[in-house]
């Protein structure tokens, strides 16, 4: 059985770059970097969504050297979205909330609301929407 205690993966985030025996530098790409409980089944797709936004900055970067701040700056890059895909899955490792309940059975009943359409993208999730999750300070509104 699973509890608050005991997730099926400890949430991590490691460091971003390691150095080889050889001296040679690695970029880690999602898990191997970011581990996320699976409980929200964002694993492959935080896979994908860090794999093209060092893409994007191996192309931003193409003439500068791709040294460990080339590669600290492609990660922070890529966590400034997945940070808030690591907050809503840590905080559905908790038993959720009543205004949590509420917010699911909502969606369910209005499956164009604005939470349902959020899966496929974490841009719109914001830290209101962690917050939420944990205090419901942002709106009580799940349009």
């Amino acid at each position: 059985m699973r509890t608050e205690s005991s997730p099926a993966a400890s949430p991590t985030v490691r460091n971003t770059v390691e150095e080889l025996p050889s001296g040679a530098l690695v970029l880690g790409l999602a898990n191997t970097v970011v581990l996320n409980d699976p409980i929200t089944g964002q694993g492959s797709n935080n896979a994908s969504k860090a794999a093209a936004s060092y893409r994007a900055t191996i192309r931003e970067y193409a003439d500068g050297p791709f040294d460990r701040a080339f590669m600290e700056r492609a990660f922070e890059r890529y966590w400034d979205e997945a940070q808030y895909v690591t907050g809503w899955t840590n905080a559905l490792l908790a038993p959720p909330p009543q205004h949590v309940l509420d917010l699911f059975l909502a969606a369910n009943e209005h499956r164009r609301s604005r939470i349902a359409s959020q899966t496929d993208s974490t841009i719109p999730v914001t830290t209101s929407t962690g917050s939420w999750i944990r205090t419901r300070q942002a709106t009580t509104s799940p349009a």
